[in-house]
């Protein structure tokens, strides 16, 4: 460069010099000291750089920030005068002298010069003169006394113009309003072709707002005000030529730099004096003109703190560097376009600011309302702005301008500034190796093309995201649907040349225009575009090792792309490809299968290819060429010891594909437990599966679980041939399938031959619960070979559908081991059934663990009521209790009362119970038992229950009385009873009402009653006959220890009261006989003969015969409803006079008239305490 400087040979020498700062641009300070070999003696301390960075443009050498290091540096910079140390042997050095360096510059950027002033004095020195040419042009400098230029100004008070046009269009518009605070000499400024008077533009009258505007209204906008502002005459006045329309950005800049007042709603006065520290201007609506205004002037104010354009408070000390800090954060403030151009205005000037995040903002004017609706004007001034503020930023590395909703100009225009600067525009630290920009981390916005344009921007820079290894973008609208393939095509283009990058998730971003919707609906137009530009970056990109493209509707032809570009990519490192449940058909199975066969790459050792919609065929050509090249093709590590694919909708050609993993021991030799439950695999995908094991004498597998896959009893032949062979194997679950008692005796045998788990139990586990599931035989006679080779000591079968000879197979093994099959724990001393809807085979398993003292050593009680047992099942259970003393009713041993009342008990329930009263040891404490309304026991249940009563020596009370329509029992359970009563002498009271006896009941229980003299209370109701109220008549005569009778509704006298009206023929014998027996008992306290139809000549008869009974005890007395009349009542009027033990008497709904009703009353009168119904 020397040489060609020398020989004036410009055009070299520009070219030179061009390509050198080409390369110099956008480095940082510290890459440039290295590129010109500063001594680190002759560098700027860090501390300065911020302040040498934030230096106007127009900063003549001799003046400035000083740098805080030594004196002789100090002394350096202050005088122009001073050589600088001449270079040493480096790039810098192929420059030459000092004069060709001088003339080099003139070809650097504006931005590299600025940066250039941190390396070092000399280079300060330097870039300070030519940044100083720039902005005072040969034209803007006064003339010597020979009429010549002035050579460049080296002090600030020898600066008399300015370009303005220079310093707007390198991005500094705001150096013009520093200008007017920092230059004293300033009277021009110069640009677009015209010259500004700034003395003229300072007396202008420009602040009284719509000043001579006659139509001005009170209420006007201020964007309209400083629109008048600028078209005034007053400031045209200021500004040479007279002709031509002066451009809007040098009236701005000259009413920034110089005019009075406020104007256009901006205190422009104020912020250049610094009198103002906070500015609120949310109600002004600024516009954009006014806006850049403001952006002019808050640079050069050194007071004020914030400014509120969109309802958020900006931080202007930070923005600005005045309070330095390395990184701000204004993500999701809804920041607008006035908010942009102001930020953008102080970080131009901001040395120290390095990261500054102002993502999810409105920085377009267009933000996301509702469910991804737009909605604002968009423009692009915002965003224009921030990107001129990057170009002159000296310290910025880091933005983060995602979801703003740029356009695709916007976002390539920033990607342009950023790859200058070596700037990340979504927020990725240069150190950064992983970043996460899923949908999961946005939640409610997503990423779209624009946003992708500005990732491929940070993923082509290696300065960026050269630590960079992993980026995650799934489930975004990189597309916008299918709409806009711009964005991922400028992510393929920034992958096929990133070298660091080895880990990328682009799934569920509809990369070829189809998108799923929430349920399951499916819309837009399929295009190949995006995903061959992806296929494209594949096939050259030689750092990646993992892609993830799931959930695109990449369809046949996109996944085939994929895979030719990835075996057609010699260089590619991608090991796996997911390409899982992706409705891939036979067509892209041959594409796949064609790519995989030609490959010339040997990483790819790993795709899942399960859950698509391949047939047999097409699964077979795969598996071949799988084999062929040692590869999975269901997502299996080779490392890998666990693969579960439960539950994944896999069928027969799914079954294939793995079938041809687990045949490749170098494919699944480290695969130790396998899981396929719940799939649709079938006889035929099993036997694919079994036939691979069985072939491949490395497996290492030792569970598999092929529950609920639809195994038949041919599929089972296969299970049980590979269970056979295959001696690693230890659990092999076949639960839930549709094996047949033969297919699954046949594997239970080899099962147990080679001690093989079958139904999902653990070798080691010592409980299991299948209670409930709806288990048959086939099932039963697995879990039977389980427990005879495994550990189980408690397994609960209750409740599903086995037959006994399954139960009995079950009871067998139980018995030999030791083994709970209904879920009992050895220690535990109760357990509850109560209406589990328990079955006979049931009762084959809960007798099986009654009968074991391991088992149910601890057992005292149970309940087994209100299930369906039948009456051999509860016999065998009471039979077992009866030997261990167990309650199968739930009985505590202590308990004394037991109340089965209105429970639908059954005569196998009457079973269970009467083993429980049959034995003393459980219920000896018993003295009162409840049946009420038990109307399902029947005779047969009562004839079950007499026979423990017989035995019962603590029973007291027992009530079987019935309140509903129909009976508990009848006449031949009234038989069982009164043969139990005559024997029983615990028994002081029974209940029976509501039952129907019969005449043969009836006599059975009184001719009980007339040797049973411990019953106190009791008699059954029922239509009796002639024979069965003659013996209940015999019983009172010889029973004197009955006290209460009740013979209510009995139709003693052969009228039955039914819906209201009497049936039958009445006749007195009954109660004649009854009557007869009254006149002898003394036993009786209590007599109950309500609704029998007595009639006045019943009601006389016993009446007499109670008053003729001078031994009677008689204290109550009921005979409501009997029809009586005038004649019953003076009987019973009578009677009630003389029978001094009575002292209660029932009498409502009679016939009585009053004056009946008047001497029954006069005949209790003077008895005291007396209760009469009446």
């Amino acid at each position: 460069m020397e040489a060609a400087n020398y020989l004036y040979a410009s055009e070299a020498f520009k070219v030179l010099a061009t390509e050198l700062f080409r390369r110099a641009d956008g480095l940082d300070v510290h890459a440039l000291c290295e590129m010109f070999c500063v001594r680190n003696e002759e560098t700027i301390p860090q501390t300065a750089h911020a302040l040498m960075l934030a230096e106007p443009l127009f900063e003549p050498e001799g003046d400035g920030a000083p740098e805080e290091s030594s004196q002789e540096d100090d002394k350096e910079s202050s005088s122009s005068m001073v050589a600088p140390p001449p270079l040493r042997h480096s790039v810098a050095s192929q420059l030459g002298s000092e004069d060709a360096i001088r003339a080099a510059l003139e070809y650097a950027p504006t931005a590299l010069l600025r940066t250039l002033k941190a390396v070092s004095s000399a280079w300060k020195l330097r870039a300070r003169h030519q940044l100083c040419s720039r902005v005072c042009p040969l034209a803007a400098r006064p003339l010597d006394d020979a009429g010549r230029p002035a050579t460049v100004p080296k002090r600030r008070e020898d600066v008399t113009a300015i370009d303005v046009e220079y310093l707007i269009g390198e991005g500094c518009p705001w150096e013009v309003a520093a200008a007017g605070q920092m230059l004293p000499g300033l009277t021009k400024l110069l640009g677009y072709g015209f010259t500004v008077d700034v003395a003229a533009v300072r007396q202008a009258e420009l602040g009284a707002e719509g000043e001579g505007d006659e139509d001005h209204d009170e209420d006007h906008d201020v964007r309209d005000t400083l629109s008048r502002v600028l078209c005034q005459e007053a400031l045209r006045a200021c500004i040479a030529p007279e002709e031509g329309e002066v451009p809007q950005k040098l009236l701005l800049a000259a009413v920034a730099l110089a005019a009075s007042g406020t104007i256009g709603g901006i205190p422009v006065q104020q912020l250049r004096e610094g009198s103002v520290k906070e500015l609120d201007l949310r109600d002004c609506h600024l516009g954009h003109v006014a806006t850049r205004l403001l952006a002019m002037m808050l640079p050069i104010n050194g007071a004020l703190t914030e400014v509120n354009l969109d309802g958020y408070a900006l931080p202007i000390k930070k923005l600005k560097g005045t309070e330095p800090v390395e990184s701000l954060d204004l993500s999701n403030k809804r920041l607008g376009v006035a908010s942009a151009i102001v930020i953008a205005s102080l970080i131009g000037v901001n040395g120290a600011l390095t990261t500054i995040n102002l993502s999810k903002n409105m920085l377009c004017g267009v933000d996301i309302w509702g469910r991804g609706t737009l909605r604002g004007t968009y423009t692009a001034e915002g965003i224009t702005a921030i990107a001129d503020a990057m170009r002159v930023n000296g310290g910025l590395t880091v933005a983060n301008l995602l979801l703003n909703q740029l356009d695709a100009e916007s976002a390539k225009m920033l990607a342009e500034v950023a790859k200058q600067k070596g700037i990340s525009l979504c927020g990725i630290q240069r150190d950064q190796t992983t970043a996460d920009f899923s949908t999961a981390d946005f939640s409610d916005q997503f990423l779209k093309p624009p946003d992708a344009i500005l990732l491929a921007s940070d993923l082509s820079q290696a300065v960026v995201t050269g630590g960079l290894t992993s980026i995650n973008m799934s489930g975004n609208h990189l597309t916008d649907s299918g709409r806009d393939m711009t964005g991922i095509k400028e992510l393929a283009a920034a992958l096929g040349v990133d070298g660091a990058l080895t880990s990328l998730d682009l799934s569920n971003n509809a990369l070829c225009g189809v998108v799923k919707g929430l349920f399951g609906t499916v819309s837009g137009t399929y295009t190949e575009e995006g995903i061959t530009a992806i296929a494209e970056a594949l096939r050259i990109n030689g750092a990646l090792t993992s892609v993830k493209l799931r959930g695109n509707k990449l369809g046949d032809e996109g996944w085939g792309a994929i895979f030719a570009a990835i075996c057609g990519n010699k260089d590619s490192k991608i090991m796996s490809m997911d390409a899982s449940s992706e409705n891939i058909g036979p067509a892209g199975v041959k594409l796949i299968a064609e790519a995989l066969r030609t490959s010339v790459t040997g990483s790819l050792a790993l795709a899942n290819l399960l859950g698509n919609q391949l047939d047999v065929e097409s699964a077979k050509m795969l598996a071949e060429v799988a084999k062929q090249k040692g590869i999975s093709l269901c997502g299996i590590q080779r490392d890998q010891t666990t693969a579960d694919f439960s539950n994944q909708g896999l069928r027969e050609g799914n079954a294939i594909l793995l079938a041809s993993d687990l045949s490749q021991a170098g494919v699944t030799g480290a695969l130790i437990k396998l899981s396929i439950y719940g799939n649709h695999v079938g006889d035929e995908g099993v036997g694919a599966i079994c036939e691979a094991i069985q072939s491949n004498k490395e497996t290492q597998l030792a569970t598999i679980n092929m529950g609920q896959i639809g195994i038949g009893p041919v599929g089972a032949k296969s299970v049980a041939a590979m269970v056979a062979v295959t001696s690693t194997l230890t659990e092999c679950n076949v639960r839930g399938n549709f094996l047949d008692s033969e297919s699954a005796k046949k594997l239970a045998k080899i099962g147990n031959e080679k001690g093989t788990m079958l139904f999902g139990i653990k070798r080691d586990q010592k409980e299991a619960n299948f209670a409930n599931l709806g288990l048959g035989p086939a099932d039963a006679i697995l879990i039977s070979s389980d427990l005879a080779i495994g550990a189980l000591t408690v397994v609960n079968l209750l409740g599903n559908r086995l037959d006994a000879e399954s139960a009995k197979t079950l009871a067998e093994v139980a018995k030999q081991k030791g083994i709970s099959l209904c879920g009992i724990r050895r220690d535990q001393t109760n357990a509850d059934f109560f209406g589990n809807g328990l079955q006979p085979p049931d009762a084959i398993l809960l007798a099986s663990d009654l009968s074991q003292a391991v088992v149910t050593g601890s057992l005292k009680v149970t309940d087994l009521l209100h299930n369906q047992l039948d009456a051999e099942s509860a016999k065998m259970l009471a039979e077992v209790a009866k030997q261990k003393g167990i309650s199968l009713c739930g009985i505590q041993r202590s308990q004394t009362t037991a109340d089965f009342s209105k429970q639908s008990l059954k005569p196998p329930d009457a079973m269970l119970l009467a083993s429980d009263l049959s034995q003393a040891g459980v219920t000896g404490a018993l003295t009162h038992l409840s049946l009420v309304d038990n109307i399902k026991l029947g005779d047969e249940g009562v004839e079950a229950l007499s026979v423990a009563i017989e035995q019962s020596m603590s029973l007291s009370k027992l009530d079987l009385s019935n309140s509903v329509s129909s009976t508990i029992f009848g006449p031949k359970g009234a038989t069982a009873l009164a043969k139990a009563l005559a024997i029983n002498s615990s028994l002081t009271q029974i209940e029976l009402q509501g039952n129907y006896l019969g005449g043969k009941g009836a006599k059975a229980v009184a001719d009980a009653l007339r040797v049973n003299s411990s019953l106190r209370k009791g008699m059954p109701t029922g239509t009796y006959n002639a024979e069965g109220i003659t013996a209940v008549a015999d019983a009172l005569r010889v029973n004197s220890s009955l006290t209460s009778l009740d013979l209510s509704n009995n139709a003693l006298c052969g009228v039955q009261l039914t819906f209201g009206s009497d049936t039958g023929t009445y006749t007195a014998e009954g109660i004649t006989a009854i009557a007869d027996a009254l006149r002898v008992n003394g036993g009786l306290t209590a007599l109950d003969l309500s609704s029998n139809s007595l009639k006045d000549e019943g009601v006389s008869a016993v009446c007499e015969a109670i008053q003729s009974n001078k031994e009677t005890k008689l204290a109550s007395l009921n005979f409501k409803d009997n029809s009586i009349g005038p004649v019953g009542a003076k009987s019973v009027a009578a009677m009630v006079a003389v029978t001094s033990s009575l002292t209660e008497c029932n009498l409502n709904y009679n016939s009585i008239d009053s004056e009946g009703k008047a001497s029954i009353r006069n005949a209790v009168q003077g008895k005291a305490g007396f209760e009469l119904r009446i």
